[in-house]
C-alpha cells in the first residue's frame, strides 16, 4: 500500500510499534536488502519532513520505515518545519 493512502487512514499509525530512538540507529546501516524481494533499497528522505529517512525498493517498490519513522511521517506538524529548518 502506498506511503501515502496508508498515512490517510485513520489508526494507521498502529503499525509502528518499535522505539523511535532504536529505529533512528538503523538509518546509519548502509546496505539493506528488501524483506520481500531481497533487492538492494534505496536510501530516501521524505520532502516535506527531511529529518525522516526511510527505504524503498526499486524492484517491488515497497517503502520501509524504521521504528518510530511512521508515526512521525504521518504526524506532520509545525514543529516539523521548524525541526528542518534548524537541522
Amino acid at each position: 500500500m502506498e506511503a501515502q493512502m496508508l498515512k490517510e487512514i485513520k489508526g494507521s499509525e498502529i503499525i509502528d510499534t518499535g522505539d523511535p530512538k532504536t529505529g533512528s540507529n538503523f538509518n546509519k546501516i548502509r546496505d539493506i536488502n528488501c524483506p520481500k524481494c531481497q533487492t538492494k533499497l534505496t536510501k530516501m528522505v521524505d520532502i516535506k519532513q527531511t529529518h525522516i529517512r526511510y527505504e524503498k525498493c526499486p524492484v517491488c517498490y515497497g517503502l520501509w520505515f524504521d521504528a518510530g519513522e511512521f508515526k512521525d511521517y504521518k504526524e506532520e506538524v509545525i514543529a516539523d518545519f521548524f525541526k528542518d529548518i534548524f537541522s
